[in-house]
C-alpha cells in the first residue's frame, strides 16, 4: 500500500489508530487515515475561531467565553443564534461513531495527564492504581440487547437492554418509542392528512420517518438503584436519567434504522 507525503506526517497516529481500533488490520488503513485527517481538520477549525475579531458587529452577533478557573470549566455563549461551531446533516452524522476514538484510547489520554501531575513515586503509584480502577470499570462493563419489537399498527417501537458493571451489577433498561395520538399532519398535494398514528400505516416510508426523525415520543426507565431512588428528580425543567439509559438510548438510532429497513 503506497503512502503519500501527507500520510507520512501523521503516519504514527494512523498506525496507532489501526492498532487500537482495527486490530492492526491494514485493510482499514484508508479509514484510519480519514479519521486522523478529520481530527486535525477539526482542531484547525477550532483553533481558527477568534474571540477578538473587531470586524464583527456586536449589536447583531456576540460570542462570550466564560472561564471558571476555580472549577476548571470553560463554556461558550452565543447571542442571536449564530451558526453552530460544528454542524452536520443526518446523512453525514449517521456514519460517525458514538465516540471519536476507542474507550481504551480515552483512558490512556487521561492517564498521561494524571501521571504528569505526580511529583513523587508514591503519587505516581497511587495515580496508576486509580487509573487501573477506572479502566477496569470501563472496559469490563457489558452491554447486551434483550429484545426488540416494532408494532406498526399501534405505532410503538420497544427494546430492552442489559448492562452489567462493577458498580451496579446487572441492570435492565426499557426504552419505548411511540407515535403521538394528539398530532396531525398534512402532506401537500396528497391524500395523506390527519393523525400521524393513522396515516403512518399507509406507507413504510412515513412510518419510518415519523418514528425515527419526527414527532416520536421517547420513554425510558432503568432498574439501577440510582434511577429508582432519583426517579422524577428534576434540575430546573430537566428530568434525571442515569448513565445506563444514556448508553441504551445511544443505540436507539441504530436499532430503529436496522429494524425499519
Amino acid at each position: 500500500m503506497s503512502v503519500s507525503i501527507k500520510d507520512d506526517i501523521y503516519i504514527n497516529e494512523i498506525m496507532a489508530l489501526l492498532a487500537t481500533d482495527y486490530n492492526n488490520n491494514l485493510h482499514y488503513y484508508d479509514k484510519a487515515k480519514e479519521e486522523v485527517y478529520q481530527k486535525y481538520n477539526l482542531i484547525s477549525r477550532l483553533n481558527s475561531f477568534n474571540t477578538n475579531n473587531n470586524d464583527i458587529n456586536y449589536d447583531d452577533y456576540r460570542k462570550t467565553t466564560h472561564i471558571d478557573i476555580k472549577n476548571k470549566m470553560l463554556s461558550l455563549e452565543y447571542s442571536n443564534a449564530p451558526d453552530a461551531l460544528l454542524a452536520y446533516n443526518y446523512e453525514f452524522m449517521t456514519v460517525r461513531r458514538i465516540f471519536p476514538y476507542s474507550l481504551n484510547t480515552f483512558v490512556e489520554l487521561n492517564k498521561t495527564k494524571d501521571l504528569g501531575k505526580a511529583k513523587t513515586e508514591d503519587e505516581k503509584n497511587e495515580a496508576l492504581r486509580v487509573i487501573q480502577w477506572v479502566k477496569d470499570r470501563i472496559l469490563t462493563t457489558n452491554f447486551s440487547l434483550g429484545n426488540i419489537s416494532v408494532d406498526k399498527e399501534n405505532g410503538i417501537f420497544k427494546y430492552n437492554t442489559n448492562q452489567r458493571d462493577a458498580n451496579y451489577g446487572p441492570t435492565l433498561q426499557y426504552i419505548t418509542c411511540k407515535l403521538p395520538t394528539d398530532r396531525s399532519i398534512n402532506i401537500p398535494m396528497t391524500n395523506q392528512n390527519g393523525p400521524i398514528k393513522n396515516i403512518a400505516k399507509n406507507y413504510d416510508t412515513l412510518f419510518s420517518y415519523f418514528m425515527t426523525f419526527g414527532f416520536t415520543e421517547f420513554y425510558a426507565r432503568c432498574t439501577c438503584f440510582d434511577y429508582v431512588r432519583k426517579y422524577a428528580k428534576r434540575d430546573g425543567i430537566s428530568n434525571y436519567f442515569c448513565p445506563h439509559i444514556l448508553y441504551a438510548m445511544a443505540q436507539l438510532p441504530y436499532y430503529l434504522i436496522y429494524t425499519l429497513k
